[in-house]
């Protein structure tokens, strides 16, 4: 709803200032703070490169996280590649969240999480993968490795 009417997410924000200091000491205290509930997001975030830009979330206080596309983990990571065939899990050099865009399909883009191998004419992904994407040797997929050879954990 926000990408077509902007005007609708500008109409929920505040026309004035918000006076910090007129609030009370509990709210005061809890602005740009992040809740129990989302430090593990808070700690997800941190991990991709994220970092509190010193703003806060207009609907609920907490604080806002960007990244520089440069320093961002994921997208550092993140490749395409040739599928050139399945795997077996033996042969697994780790597991990825692999995605794919359709040409003429109803569903314009899938993605899915399973085992890959990068091989020297592209990349090959555990069956499961496979099946559940649809793809064929020759497709372009993206693939982000979350886990192998020298890789840090992202979170």
């Amino acid at each position: 709803i926000s990408r077509e009417n902007v005007e609708f997410i500008q109409s929920l924000f505040p026309k004035e200032p918000i006076y910090e200091s007129l609030l009370p000491d509990r709210v005061q205290k809890d602005i740009g703070t992040v809740g129990e509930d989302t430090k593990p997001a808070e700690h997800m975030l941190r991990g991709l490169g994220f970092q509190w830009d010193g703003t806060v979330d207009p609907f609920d206080g907490g604080p806002t996280f960007r990244c520089e596309v440069e320093n961002c983990e994921a997208i550092n990571r993140t490749r395409s590649s040739t599928f050139t065939g399945t795997i077996d899990g033996a042969d697994a050099d780790g597991k990825a969240l692999v995605g794919y865009e359709y040409d003429d399909h109803e569903v314009r883009f899938r993605a899915a999480f399973g085992e890959y191998l990068m091989h020297t004419t592209g990349i090959r992904f555990g069956s499961p993968v496979v099946e559940c994407l649809g793809i064929e040797e020759g497709d372009e997929c993206g693939f982000l490795p979350l886990t192998g050879s020298g890789l840090r954990p992202l979170w």
